[in-house]
């Protein structure tokens, strides 16, 4: 976040801002907080399949829809693009 950080306690987002010096807490709906590689004005969140950017101003914009069909793993927002490091196994029997 440019002005500050996320963070979730107790299921909620919460926000720092360090030009304030203040703390707010959002209800937004979300599955997890993703880390992303440069600061931005807003928080990347998983929602279901889709990765959302959220805005304190309540803005929320879809960046893509991932597939769910092995799970999610670990997901990193980079400014270009989005990578979902997720190891399976599979197997089938004959």
């Amino acid at each position: 976040y440019l002005q500050g950080f996320f963070c979730e306690i107790q299921g909620s987002l919460v926000g720092f801002n360090s030009t304030t010096n203040a703390w707010s807490t959002y209800d937004v709906n979300f599955d997890e907080i993703l880390p992303s590689r440069d600061p931005t004005d807003g928080v990347y969140i998983r929602r279901a399949n889709q990765v959302i950017k959220w805005q304190p101003n309540g803005t929320e914009t879809v960046v893509t829809t991932l597939s769910a069909s092995l799970g999610y793993g670990d997901i990193f927002v980079f400014d270009d693009q989005v990578i979902v490091n997720k190891f399976g196994v599979w197997r089938a029997f004959r």
